[in-house]
């Protein structure tokens, strides 16, 4: 079989071209003249087009081709079809002797490859090379085109010799001195005017004789002239002046001269011109020095000292196109395009000398904020790697072009120092803040939602403040934007977080109609939404009635924890828990890849798996140990290897070598990680429980790797032991009645049994796929209307997303969970559960009761914490901007009450009696069924209740308070005509709204209920951007200044630029193209980068302009000013503070007292209770512990004595038999941490159990121990 390589592609397609003439069909041709025939006719076309030097292509060019070995052992020969016929092509090794030659390579063309005929035919010999030239000349074209291509690639990817290469690279690195280089240049000007001199020196000869022709032939003229006026004296006397020529004149007021041409002279310096009629031969020097036809001279050089220096100057030839002049030596005759080229060039290197000629930086306004917006990007170097990265460049730069007389001093002079770029920072985000007031202006907006989030990262306080409002993108397109406040330090009472905020919205309340309408922040810590909105009420830095929701990520999440928590147990050292395994499991995996590396974990799954497929011992202990997680790998197996087809493959390979990867540590405060991690252990179970074997087998015992394993394992072999029963099956089987047989009893057990961990990660994985992972999903999308970059802006839907939280849980309540299929892995591993006895044991009884327990602790915090925040009044009418029909039944039952109310509140006004009351009668939803669009996620289409789903939602609403807020009352009769429109309106739909406009409704939804987040997760992301910003350890001022940069300028450019790539690599024939552009990256996003700053710097002298100096300054002293900063005010307050603590009246309380030393058992005084061990124990008390030991240094006698003395009282009387010696170790240590709590000493309160090491002996026995001690510790 032959090797045919991509890159000999164009000389193989040519080849086969020029077979498909018909000159070729039946042909059998060795290599070498058939590459002869494609040279032939390439250079024959190329000749004809008068394209240049000729290309030859070679039989090794065609061998190659076709990849024909060097070595003819064999014959070769493959078919393909050739194109424009139906004939193939064979190519191959023939077996005929050429001349007596070898063995030679050919190539033809038949009918069918099985024509032996054909395949012995002799070769063709070529007697007339032209006959086939010309004949095959029309193929000729597309033949250049392919023999073109593949000429120019090869010549691309020749290799150049190591000698060649050697020779250029020393070529390039010895630069040549100025020196050199001038004098290489003043060689080349002489060469040339040498050149040009005896080119001068040939054409004066050659005029010259043509000059003498020219007189002779006036001379003669002139003699004929003289003749003829001497046989006519009439005629007059010979005149040594020429006539007057026709039509000329010196005289510029006679008119307008017509002539055929003009002549152009130099004259000792002096250039001048004559007219030169075609009719006329000769011009006199007379004529030529004649004042009148020479231009005029510069002002100051018409003196006999610059006559002496013009008459001086030589002259040479310069070109300029097909034309020619002279050109004063030491000059040079340029186009005016490329002077002026040649001019800006100067310019620029003299700009470029001058910017670097100073003591300081000289570089403008414009161009430092390109500098700023550049290394705001490096915020996790330092000052100064930033200014040596800038220094370095910009000397690498000025090398390459040649500008080394710019000295390193210079350089270091004129770039930012260390200082200015701090300065530059806040310079950029006074810059960024003014333009995003200047949008905010542009936006016409005054309706703003406000994110905030305190966080500590990098060992410091961040309290972010994130700013939302409504706009208009620079395409036009409807949507909310963002901006960071800042990200200045606060503590955490609600006061103090809501005067920092006043602080920080400063800027931006001065503004006409700036108001702030809406809050999203934690539920948790004393700057909880909850406890800051009312502070910042009081302040008047928000509105009187503004809104408020609390993070719905934070609030689903909990639920989750707390009850997943509160029933199945919590994570930590010690805890047997499914938490602990899935962390142990994570730890483990971390660690081999920290130790070893991805390939090697890599190639330990893949070790691990095809033991498992191969090893009959680990299947054997699999099937026994986790028979349903074993046969669904099983099952796995068998059905990939029954499939034959590329899949079936892929498949197999898949299970046995890709092993689980991006895993996050376990936490419930990190969102998702418990739960993805719970379906990778559910999924590898089999797989990571042998790794974990190997793994223990592998590495020494004791070590981390060991003691991870081994605490998996115990973990994963955890299960509940069966309760013992006398009674045979079939006594069991008649025992059962109506009266004891409860729900889930199920028949005694088989020797196989469900891992504990296994059966409670089945049930987690089932409730996530079934509920939780929709409802969070549906959280962090985007408003379908306002699309991507709106992630979290669903407030229009949240409120009847509410319902359908509460409904599909509703449906896993009472036992409903059973009939969803995700939950039928957990009812098959509950089979294999065994009855334990009690609860307490883990057995069938308590998973049993666990689901329920589950369900009822989620319950009970998603209504304190998801229901109250979207059923309450102040949220309640979002409804209006989601689903149509939802909306125009909560107008409709606004619109009955009002109403109503009204009506009663005249009858109650014409009563006689006062204290009458006028029940309204209740608005009755209807009771249909609707689909609610943009509310599906994965498990279908959501289908709600509309009374039931209405009713939930109002059934705590205060409607007169809700009549009573601004959205209502100022929209209210948009809403009238919303609830009694005929046809349901959709406010996102025109086409619905028959008879009324609705637009100022839409505008209030967008403008005052999208703003609204339901989550702070981008402000959370800001938290941890305030980690990143803050790396350098730079204060508080510059990290505001960052996060001010990156959310203005880094933020809103990443957006952006993915946009533009997208659009760049989009190809209508493969669209997947632009689904990969995740990211923007290396010169892409250079170029757009700076496309960017060059609109930003536009938007920032707009901004300069509209908001004036006054409120431009006030900017930068806001964002520069760290005395306007709260920490500032709370660092003086608490100074206030510590001065008053200093002088008041001193107290001393018992915890500041000496409380002594602790003495180590190395000192002395303590006995180690690793020294009490059954090895230093006598003979005689090892068979009897009861005894009185009277052996010196027996340490089971020593712990008997010590117990004894202490007074401790133990459960067990037999407790000397029955407790093992480490038991009564752990008595002693239980005893000593009593006796260290009661000590007093505050700074012991918080030893644990593990932290006792030794203890105080008191018994005579134990203190004898002690010397027993020094006399071990000396011998070692």
């Amino acid at each position: 079989m032959l090797e045919w390589k991509p890159k000999h592609k164009h000389i193989r397609e040519a080849a086969l071209h020029l077979l498909g003439s018909p000159e070729a069909k039946g042909k059998l041709y060795t290599m070498g003249a058939f590459a002869e025939v494609i040279t032939a006719v390439v250079n024959k076309r190329w000749a004809d087009s008068n394209k240049g030097d000729s290309k030859k292509v070679t039989e090794n060019m065609l061998k190659l081709a076709f990849g024909v070995p060097e070595k003819h052992g064999h014959m070769y020969s493959t078919a393909l079809n050739i194109k424009g016929c139906n004939d193939v092509a064979v190519i191959g090794i023939g077996i005929q002797r050429l001349k007596g030659s070898a063995r030679a390579a050919y190539i033809g063309r038949f009918n069918s490859l099985d024509d032996g005929d054909n395949c012995n035919a002799p070769v063709q010999k070529i007697p007339s090379l032209n006959r086939h030239v010309n004949k095959w000349r029309d193929l000729s074209v597309e033949l250049e085109r392919q023999v073109h291509q593949y000429i120019a690639k090869e010549s691309k990817n020749k290799k150049k010799s190591k000698q060649e290469a050697a020779v250029e690279r020393e070529a390039k690195r010895k630069r040549p001195s100025p020196e050199e280089i001038e004098a290489e240049r003043e060689a080349k000007r002489l060469k040339h005017l040498e050149d040009e001199k005896k080119k001068i020196e040939a054409r004066i000869v050659t005029e010259s004789k043509k000059t003498r022709e020219s007189l002779n032939a006036l001379k003669q003229a002139e003699e004929e002239y003289r003749a003829l006026l001497q046989s006519n004296p009439s005629l007059g006397s010979l005149s040594t002046r020429p006539s007057p020529m026709m039509d000329y004149s010196n005289d510029p007021n006679n008119g307008p001269v017509h002539l055929d041409t003009m002549l152009r002279f130099i004259y000792k310096g002096r250039a001048g011109e004559i007219p030169l009629p075609s009719t006329r031969k000769v011009v006199l020097v007379e004529e030529l020095v004649d004042s009148s036809h020479f231009k005029e001279l510069p002002e100051g050089t018409d003196n006999e000292k610059a006559d002496e220096t013009r008459e001086r100057r030589g002259y040479h030839v310069s070109n300029f196109g097909v034309s020619q002049g002279w050109t004063p030596n030491g000059s040079t005759n340029n186009a005016s395009n490329k002077q002026s080229t040649k001019e800006d060039s100067h310019a620029i290197v003299t700009a470029i000398r001058d910017l670097f000629g100073g003591k300081q930086c000289k570089f403008d306004e414009e161009s430092l904020r390109y500098f700023a917006a550049f290394t705001s990007q490096a915020y996790g170097a330092s000052d100064e790697a930033v200014e040596m990265i800038i220094a370095g460049w910009t000397k690498a730069l000025f090398h390459q072009v040649g500008l080394d007389d710019i000295s390193a001093r210079d350089i270091a002079n004129g770039l930012p120092s260390k200082s200015l770029l701090a300065r530059l920072e806040v310079r950029l985000a006074a810059d960024c803040l003014a333009t995003r007031l200047m949008e905010i202006i542009d936006d016409g907006a005054t309706f703003f939602a406000l994110v905030t989030d305190h966080g500590k990262r990098a060992g410091m306080e961040h309290f972010v403040k994130l700013l939302c409002w409504f706009g208009k993108d620079k395409n036009g397109n409807e949507t909310i934007k963002y901006h960071c406040i800042d990200v200045d330090t606060s503590n955490h009472t609600g006061r103090d977080c809501a005067r920092a905020i006043e602080r920080s919205l400063a800027i931006f309340t001065g503004q006409d109609g700036f108001e702030v309408t809406c809050i999203t922040g934690d539920a948790g810590g004393g700057a909880a939404v909850q406890h800051l909105l009312p502070h910042l009420q009081r302040l008047g830095a928000v509105a009187i009635d503004c809104s408020k929701i609390n993070c719905n990520l934070h609030a689903l999440n909990k639920c989750l924890e707390s009850s997943l928590q509160d029933v199945l147990g919590k994570q930590g050292i010690g805890r047997r828990t499914p938490f602990q395994l899935l962390f142990v499991f994570n730890q483990l995996w971390k660690r081999l890849k920290e130790e070893a590396g991805d390939k090697y974990l890599d190639e330990i799954f893949a070790l691990t798996m095809n033991e498992l497929a191969t090893n009959d011992v680990w299947k054997d202990e699999a099937e026994k140990k986790f028979p349903q997680a074993f046969r669904e790998l099983m099952d796995k197996f068998a059905e990939l290897e029954s499939e034959e087809d590329d899949d079936g493959i892929d498949g197999l390979v898949s299970l046995l070598t890709e092993r689980p990867k991006n895993l996050q540590d376990p936490v419930f405060s990190r969102w998702q990680t418990i739960l993805k991690l719970t379906k990778t252990v559910t999924e590898h179970w089999v797989v990571i429980y042998f790794v974990a074997v190997a793994v223990k087998q592998d590495t020494t015992s004791g070590s981390y790797l060991w003691q991870l394993s081994c605490a998996l394992l115990s973990l994963m072999n955890t299960s509940a032991e069966p309760i013992e029963d006398e009674n045979t099956l079939d006594e069991y089987i008649e025992s059962f009645n109506d009266n004891n047989t409860n729900e889930g009893y199920d028949l005694p057990s088989t020797k196989e049994k469900t891992p504990t961990f296994y059966a409670m990660l089945l049930w987690i994985q089932g409730f996530a796929e079934s509920y939780f992972d929709d409802m969070f999903e549906f959280l962090m999308r985007s408003d379908p209307v306002l699309g991507n970059g709106s992630w979290g802006q669903t407030a229009r839907l949240a409120v009847e997303r509410c319902y359908v939280m509460h409904d599909k849980l509703k449906e896993l309540e009472n036992g409903g969970w059973k009939n969803k299929p995700q939950f039928a892995p957990y009812l098959k591993a509950l089979e294999k559960v065994p009855n334990a006895g009690d609860v307490s044991n883990a057995g069938k009884e308590f998973f049993n009761e666990m689901p329920e327990k589950i369900l009822k602790k989620f319950r009970s915090i998603f209504e304190k914490h998801v229901v109250s925040c979207w059923c309450s009044d102040d949220i309640l009418h979002y409804i209006i901007g989601g689903n149509p029909t939802l909306a125009k039944h909560f107008a409709a039952w606004l619109v009955h009450y009002k109403t109503n109310e009204d009506a009663a509140s005249l009858l109650a006004a014409g009563s006689s009696s006062a204290n009458e009351d006028i029940e309204v009668e209740a608005y009755e939803f209807p009771n249909e069924s609707i689909t609610l669009e943009h509310h599906k996620v994965r498990n279908g289409d959501i289908v709600v209740n509309i009374r039931d789903c209405m009713t939930y939602l109002t059934a705590n609403a205060d409607i007169d308070y809700i009549l009573k807020r601004r959205f209502v009352k100022n929209h209210w009769e948009q809403i009238m005509a919303m609830s009694i429109a005929e046809e349901t309106v959709d406010l996102f739909d025109e086409d619905t709204w028959v008879g009324h406009d609705f637009t100022s409704l839409k505008e209030a939804v967008l403008k005052e209920i999208c703003i609204h987040p339901v989550h702070q997760q981008r402000c959370e992301n800001y938290v941890q951007l305030a980690a990143l910003i803050s790396q350098t350890h730079v204060g508080e001022v510059r990290r505001t200044a960052r996060a001010i940069i990156i959310s203005t300028i880094i933020r809103l450019f990443n957006k952006e630029a993915l946009e533009e790539k997208k659009r760049r690599v989009a190809d209508p024939n493969t669209k997947d193209k632009a689904k990969k552009a995740r990211r923007v990256e290396g010169a892409d996003r250079t170029e757009l980068l700076i496309k960017f700053l060059d609109v930003f710097n536009d938007d920032v002298l707009k901004a300069k302009r509209h908001l004036g100096e006054d409120t431009y300054g006030a900017i930068k002293m806001h964002v520069s000013n760290k005395k306007s900063k709260m920490s500032e005010e709370e660092r003086k307050k608490r100074i206030q503070r510590f001065e008053k603590s200093i002088k008041m009246t001193r107290t001393e309380v018992k915890a500041e007292q000496s409380a002594g030393v602790d003495v180590t058992a190395t000192m002395g005084g303590r006995v180690t209770l690793s020294l009490l061990q059954k090895q230093y124990t006598c003979s005689s008390c090892k068979k009897d512990p009861d005894r009185d030991c009277t052996a010196e240094h027996c340490a089971m006698a020593a712990v008997h004595e010590e117990i004894r003395f202490r007074q401790i009282k133990m459960k067990n009387k037999n407790w000397k038999k029955e407790l093992t010696i480490q038991k009564k170790r752990d008595v002693l240590r239980k005893d000593e941490l009593k006796l260290v709590a009661a000590d007093g000493d505050k700074a012991k309160q918080g030893i644990k159990l593990d932290d006792i090491k030794d203890i105080k002996p008191q018994s005579d026995k134990m203190k004898a121990m002690l010397q027993h001690q020094e006399q071990l510790r000396a011998e070692s």
